[in-house]
């Protein structure tokens, strides 16, 4: 999504619309995006960008947990 000047007056200025604007949840992202989806808010500014790599980083972490160290 694009925004010229104008839009962004106009996003600020509308109050409603102002309290959706969120920070990614990425550790290596900090952009800002309107979350307009009814019921439960995004994490990320978008799947394909950051929420996919946040997804399997945790799943490799959640993996590297589970697996047995080797014996002795």
């Amino acid at each position: 999504m694009h925004l010229d000047a104008r839009d962004l007056i106009t996003l600020l200025s509308d109050p409603a619309r102002r309290q959706k604007l969120r920070e990614c949840d990425s550790e290596i992202c900090r952009m800002i995006y309107l979350d307009a989806v009814q019921g439960r808010p995004r994490k990320w500014c978008s799947m394909q960008r950051c929420g996919n790599s946040a997804k399997a980083a945790r799943h490799r972490r959640h993996r590297e947990e589970t697996v047995a160290p080797p014996a002795l």
